[in-house]
C-alpha cells in the first residue's frame, strides 16, 4: 500500500469510529458524499466529492486521541496545460469525539468548503510535469478519480 501505515490497526480505528458510523452515514448520503475509509492507513475517513467550482474536494474527521477527534478539508483543482495542482487546505478543527459535534463540524467545514472561489488557494504544487507528461491530456482527465457532484439542496434554503 503505498504511503501506508505498517502498524495501522484496522481493528482499533473500527472500533473509535463505530459510535459516529451512523451519523456520519447519514451525514454523507444526505449531501451525497463518498465515504472513503482509512486512506492510506490514516486514522480518518473522508467524505469526498467533486468540487462545484471544478476539481475534488473532502471533508476528513479524524482519531486524534480516545475522546477527540479532527475535523478538515482540502480541496484540489489541477491544471494539466500547467502540470499545476491548485490546492485549498482548510485548518484542522480538534473537537470533543461527540457523535452530534462531528456531524455539525462536518456540516460547517463542508458548508465553507462549498463556498471557497477559485483562487484562493493555500498551496500552488506546479511540479507535476515529469509525471502528468507521461500522458496526454485527455489520458489524464480521464483518469480520475471522478466524484460526483454534492447534492446542496438544503444548502440553499
Amino acid at each position: 500500500m503505498p504511503n501506508g501505515n505498517h502498524d495501522f490497526d484496522i481493528a482499533k480505528q473500527d472500533a473509535w469510529f463505530a459510535p459516529l458510523e451512523n451519523n456520519i452515514t447519514e451525514f454523507a448520503e444526505k449531501y451525497a458524499l463518498t465515504i472513503d475509509k482509512y486512506y492510506h492507513a490514516s486514522p480518518s475517513w473522508n467524505l469526498r466529492f467533486g468540487h462545484p467550482n471544478g476539481g475534488n474536494a473532502s471533508v476528513s474527521i479524524s482519531n486524534q486521541s480516545p475522546e477527540q477527534a479532527t475535523v478538515a478539508s482540502v480541496w484540489y483543482l489541477d491544471n494539466y496545460d500547467e502540470f499545476t495542482r491548485y490546492l485549498y487546505r482548510s485548518k484542522p478543527v480538534l473537537i470533543s469525539k461527540n457523535a452530534e459535534l462531528v456531524v455539525e463540524m462536518l456540516k460547517q467545514e463542508f458548508m465553507a468548503l462549498v463556498k471557497i472561489s477559485t483562487g484562493n488557494w493555500t498551496r500552488i504544487a506546479s511540479n507535476y510535469k515529469q509525471l502528468w507528461g507521461r500522458y496526454s491530456k485527455s489520458e489524464f482527465e480521464k483518469m480520475g478519480p471522478h466524484y460526483p457532484k454534492p447534492n446542496l439542496a438544503e444548502y440553499r434554503t
